[in-house]
């Protein structure tokens, strides 16, 4: 077989960008009406709404790697990685969170079904808080690692070719193990909704109904991205190697692209506040009519 050159990786590029653009443009306009959906309403209030709407805000800036690997496709820009590390350093941040929120989010949706007593009382903020630490811990390991094997070779800047060595290791590996985490959680949270009693369900029934689909989507989209960056690091070819690398990085579209979705199909709640947004984005408030009723009254 002949090797691929870097000529084939460049042109590779091209034509794999242009489905990232759109993916990208996608994901950002329906994160960022989830977003804005959760914080102008005043029933989505949960600790899980809120934690839906950091990833949802997360997935709004992370897509920014997306773009700017349009430019370097089609410039054929070549940035060294410790340059890229830092370019990439704020989207990278937003993939790093998105990418640890859904076992959060999954795993609150489990003690919220197991204990929910428990859940009711407990305090919103301090759950919120400990959440987070998750994400931005493993954000901070991540960066950690980054910055530890960093070289100045030259490279087309993807969101991950800021690391290598340990780093992108750790970076790949740990996403297939979340996504196995994720899976266990999913199993646990409709094992649990299989129990409840058909007059005990209500609206967060719909919303865990929601969040197990993005479930397994996620599973799915970091599986496959898991997979063909796995399986690429067997390959002796480097230019083959980085083709499919940045093949990898379309299939992380479809996480971002189908909470919105899926949300406005599965869930009555959400879907009335998406277009209850989407009103308001377009500037098609409701106008709400209100009568008035006066009697005469004898004096």
């Amino acid at each position: 077989m002949v090797p691929f050159t870097i000529e084939d990786y460049f042109l590779a590029n091209k034509f794999v960008s242009v489905l990232i653009f759109l993916g990208g443009a996608v994901g950002v306009v329906g994160n960022l009406i989830l977003f804005i959906s959760i914080v102008r309403s005043q029933q989505l209030r949960s600790i899980c709404a809120i934690l839906v709407a950091i990833q949802a805000l997360a997935e709004v800036v992370y897509p920014a790697s997306l773009f700017l690997f349009v430019y370097v496709a089609y410039t054929e820009a070549l940035w060294t990685r410790r340059m890229c590390l830092w370019v990439q350093f704020v989207p990278l941040t937003a993939a790093n969170i998105s990418i640890m929120m859904m076992p959060v989010v999954a795993l609150d949706r489990f003690i919220s079904l197991k204990a929910p007593i428990w859940y009711k009382r407990v305090n919103k903020r301090l759950f919120i808080l400990c959440s987070l630490s998750v994400p931005v811990g493993y954000h901070i390991l991540c960066t950690y690692l980054g910055l530890l094997y960093t070289t100045e070779d030259l490279v087309v800047c993807r969101l991950p070719d800021g690391y290598t060595q340990m780093a992108v290791f750790f970076w790949v590996g740990s996403q297939v193990c979340i996504s196995l985490v994720v899976l266990v959680l999913y199993f646990f949270v409709r094992h649990e909704l299989k129990k409840l009693k058909i007059q005990s369900k209500d609206v967060s029934t719909a919303t865990n109904k929601s969040l197990q689909v993005i479930f397994i989507v996620y599973v799915c989209g970091y599986a496959l991205f898991g997979f063909i960056n796995g399986a690429s690091m067997f390959i002796q070819d480097f230019y083959l190697f980085a083709i499919l690398g940045s093949i990898s990085g379309a299939s992380a579209l479809l996480n971002i692209m189908s909470p919105v979705f899926v949300f406005y199909r599965n869930s009555k709640l959400y879907r009335r506040e998406i277009k209850s947004t989407l009103r308001f984005l377009l500037g098609r408030n409701e106008v709400k009519t209100i009568t008035v009723r006066t009697t005469s009254s004898i004096y």
